[in-house]
């Protein structure tokens, strides 16, 4: 089935960063992915990538049951080879194979997560606008420390003491682990891929 997504074209012809969305030259393949890439995760939220991931594979009959509750992050990369699909360009076939191999990945990442987390636990917490908020909060101080770490050499971080420090909930804590686990997840596929493009837009 031709991917189309009228839903999505609907909604991302409102999108101040359409009018800016850089060209693609198949003969200039490689600096184009690189330029697409990191124009799209620097202008585009993660919610509205993982949109286009998964209406893309549903479009072509694939089963997207429960990919909605995996991170945004994890459709990142993914989410910009199908707007570049969508925008009508022509990918290498090692691009497509790459988000066939992802999917494989992610349902089976589902599969996991269902064995080990009850469905009614999982939408409870997340629904906790307390712990949401927290994580939110969280996070950005880690990140807030990873930064600090980058620009100022190495040093060793207590999560713990910081989380404890800061008063934050082992609920939100929770939240904290499976945000950065996803993450972490997303890093290691792009590192042990063997698409040289995706690593160097990473």
């Amino acid at each position: 089935m031709e991917y189309t997504s009228e839903k999505h074209h609907s909604k991302a012809k409102k999108a101040s960063w359409e009018s800016n969305e850089p060209p693609f030259s198949c003969e200039e393949y490689k600096s184009s992915i690189l330029t697409n890439l990191s124009f799209y995760n620097c202008e585009v939220e993660s919610d509205v990538k993982k949109t286009w991931v998964l209406e893309y594979w549903s479009a072509a009959g694939k089963d997207v049951s429960g990919l909605d509750r995996l991170h945004d992050a994890q459709f990142d990369q993914l989410g910009v080879l199908v707007r570049l699909i969508h925008r009508g360009f022509t990918l290498q076939q090692n691009h497509h194979d790459y988000l066939e191999k992802r999917y494989k990945e992610l349902k089976e990442s589902v599969k996991r997560t269902r064995s080990v987390i009850p469905d009614k636990v999982k939408v409870k917490q997340s629904s906790d606008e307390k712990f949401l908020d927290q994580k939110s909060d969280f996070c950005s101080e880690i990140d807030a420390e990873l930064d600090s770490i980058f620009k100022n050499g190495k040093r060793s971080i207590n999560i713990k003491s910081l989380a404890a420090g800061k008063g934050i909930s082992p609920g939100a804590c929770k939240l904290v682990a499976e945000s950065y686990q996803t993450q972490i997840e997303e890093l290691t596929s792009v590192i042990n891929s063997d698409n040289q493009d995706l690593k160097a837009g990473y």
